[in-house]
């Protein structure tokens, strides 16, 4: 009697032991995950890729009615390295294609007075965009520094390569310096998986030159580049 006493007496502490057990270990088991951020800090590095869209200028400044606009399409791969929770150094490289090459009937303007008329033919181009610079992520400076969706804006530097193509007629571009520089978005799925958008301006820093048959004129280079994409934090 005095043993089943002892043990009614015990059954109550078990119970409490065995209920505390079940409610630590899992806490203990997913406290590893709670502590990891759905958006970068610093030391993290993304890898980011996606299409890209914009509208392209070719002007020629010693011409009247020599500049030439189209629609580019081609894609992008670019790297993120977060030296703070706010700002990270990017790199970037931006491929599109300007369809549709056309003959531009351009005048010559020489101080001011009209020299000739030529026939400018500018081919299809491929416009090679490779650049590096920074992003800043503003809302990481305040108490909304956790939220999924992060606005930036971004300024790069860089060179800016055109490959022409012609059939049956040899075509070449001048590379020359760029600047590009706009504002996205980033929103985070989980801690390693975001999308990216973003809408950005790009110019030439120089003239460049268009060899094309048998004449050389100076261009410039300007546009509006858009982007969407997915990155990947490691």
């Amino acid at each position: 009697m005095t043993r089943l006493r002892a043990t009614l007496a015990l059954l109550p502490i078990l119970a409490v032991v065995s209920v505390s057990a079940q409610t630590v270990t899992p806490q203990t088991a997913n406290a590893p995950a709670a502590h990891e951020s759905l958006v970068p800090r610093r030391g993290d590095l993304l890898l980011s890729t996606g299409p890209a869209i914009g509208i392209s200028t070719i002007a020629v400044p010693d011409s009247v009615y020599g500049n030439r606009s189209a629609t580019t399409y081609g894609g992008y791969v670019a790297l993120d390295y977060f030296v703070t929770n706010a700002l990270s150094l990017v790199s970037e490289l931006t491929v599109v294609n300007m369809g549709g090459g056309t003959n531009l009937i351009a005048t010559v303007v020489r101080r001011g007075q009209p020299v000739r008329s030529v026939v400018l033919n500018i081919p299809d181009q491929t416009l090679v965009l490779l650049d590096v610079g920074a992003r800043f992520y503003p809302l990481q400076l305040t108490e909304y520094q956790n939220f999924r969706l992060q606005p930036f804006a971004k300024v790069v530097i860089g060179g800016m390569f055109p490959i022409l193509s012609a059939t049956g007629l040899s075509a070449s571009a001048d590379p020359c310096p760029f600047i590009r520089a706009g504002a996205g978005a980033d929103f985070a799925f989980n801690p390693r998986w975001s999308a990216t958008a973003e809408a950005d301006y790009y110019t030439s820093l120089t003239d460049s030159a268009i060899h094309t048959i048998g004449f050389v004129l100076p261009t410039r280079e300007y546009g509006v580049l858009t982007t969407a994409g997915i990155r990947y934090r490691f």
